[in-house]
């Protein structure tokens, strides 16, 4: 996969929350991903409920990734992630969040890569 496809797969990702089209996001899933979001109490599992997930909370008007480690080895790849942004809180004001984000891609049959994996934690 190497450094270019694995930054590629990471800008798509973030054109896609800036643009408000998810559906390039969602594309970068395995229909077998599974998340584990920092809110919440157990894995996201399943190809639908890590979609209907990401469709209800990836309204973010700014956001950025930045790779702080990313080693890839027999057809899967892991990266350590810093991310930040900014978001609206339920009052409407804008929040600045940070944290990091560790995911796993794997290639696929068809010799797309695609997230297995994903798990994050917000700073505050």
């Amino acid at each position: 996969m190497g450094t270019g496809a694995l930054s590629l797969l990471m800008e798509k990702q973030v054109a896609a929350y800036l643009s408000g089209d998810i559906e390039p996001f969602l594309d970068c899933f395995a229909d077998d991903a599974a998340i584990l979001p920092s809110t919440a109490k157990k894995p996201i599992e399943t190809a639908s409920k890590v979609r209907k997930w990401i469709r209800t909370n990836a309204q973010i008007p700014k956001y950025q990734m930045t790779v702080v480690k990313s080693e890839e080895d027999e057809g899967l790849a892991y990266q350590l992630i810093r991310y930040k942004g900014m978001n609206k809180n339920d009052a409407g004001r804008s929040v600045q969040f940070s944290g990091y984000l560790t995911r796993i891609v794997r290639r696929e049959k068809n010799g797309d890569w695609k997230i297995v994996c994903a798990t994050w934690k917000d700073d505050n």
